[in-house]
């Protein structure tokens, strides 16, 4: 069990890379959008990502911090497993999304900006 000073430390940097992912998400599916550019695109759909993530380590962290109960006799710890796990996955479908997209333009002979 984690003490109360650094699980709140812990919130607190999730809630300020969750707050700072938006802001960069928001401004480069803008700037994206405004000047046709893919990888501007590309990189707020990173961006989205990390909003993803923080809000899963968030999650993560909240129920990996509960102390020890009954059914759970050696603590809540085994979620960070789990939400790495789910970050993963979405790292990989989004980093396949990307790359299905890619090879369409390729194979399409789409034009760049």
């Amino acid at each position: 069990m984690r003490s109360e000073k650094c699980q709140n430390c812990h919130n607190r940097i999730g809630w300020v890379g969750l707050f700072i992912s938006i802001i960069i998400g928001a401004f480069t599916i803008i700037i994206g959008i405004m000047t046709h550019s893919k990888a501007l695109i590309a990189a707020s759909l990173c961006s989205g990502i990390d909003v993803a993530t923080a809000l899963t380590v968030l999650l993560g962290l909240k129920f990996s911090g509960k102390p020890i109960d009954l059914e759970h006799p050696y603590g809540h710890g085994k979620v960070e497993f789990i939400v790495v796990s789910g970050i993963s996955i979405l790292l990989i479908v989004s980093a396949g999304i990307l790359l299905f997209h890619s090879a369409r333009s390729i194979y399409h002979h789409e034009p760049g900006p």
